[in-house]
């Protein structure tokens, strides 16, 4: 892996201490950097990508569940209003969507 610096100083500038400077960059920049690419990239562990993979995979999971539940409820509280055995009124289900925003 090589890196280059070209760094856009203008030739023409009048001060010596910043065309000293620019004279040492331009130097560093055509002197090509060697980077060892094995150092660079970190080695994990079979049993850390497994628990990193899990994690995700239950993190996703519950929040795809959370979503549902969150958003199920424009949908059933008809159903629920007009089932007469649950006893909830139009005023539960305002109360229950004003909660549900605040705990989230």
């Amino acid at each position: 892996l090589q890196r280059s610096y070209a760094p856009a100083i203008d030739p023409t500038c009048t001060s010596r201490s910043i065309r000293a400077a620019a004279a040492a960059v331009n130097a560093a920049a055509d002197s090509s950097v060697q980077v060892n690419a094995s150092s660079a990239s970190a080695s994990y562990s079979k049993a850390f990508i497994i628990t990193r993979l899990i994690t995700f995979v239950g993190i996703v999971l519950g929040y795809s569940c959370f979503y549902l539940t969150r958003n199920s409820l424009t949908y059933t509280a008809p159903a629920m209003v007009a089932d007469a055995t649950l006893g909830i009124t139009m005023r539960d289900i305002g109360t229950l969507t004003s909660i549900f925003p605040i705990m989230y």
